[in-house]
């Protein structure tokens, strides 16, 4: 959520925002385990994008989980909702 979040504060509208295009990456920053969601796949992205624009990319975010990962869909929508929310400034 966040990282789409930061995408949409900087004007950037995805196009095609599902779960495969996210790649998570886990990794050791010094003794702590980090994990980080990257973004992919840009073929259909555009620059600046309305409120519906970016409300399309979130709703084919939330159908893409619930249709690929029902047993935990709640649980990530929530963990997304709360990402983009406090990533997306004036566009939440």
């Amino acid at each position: 959520g966040a990282r789409v979040g930061r995408l949409h504060a900087g004007g950037l509208v995805h196009g095609d925002l599902t779960t495969s295009n996210l790649l998570v990456r886990e990794g050791l920053i010094g003794d702590a385990p980090e994990r980080a969601v990257c973004v992919v796949d840009f073929g259909l992205a555009s620059s600046g994008g309305s409120d519906e624009d970016r409300a399309v990319d979130l709703y084919v975010l939330e159908r893409a989980v619930e249709a690929t990962h029902c047993g935990v869909a709640d649980a990530v929508k929530a963990g997304i909702a709360r990402g983009y929310g406090g990533a997306a400034g004036g566009c939440a």
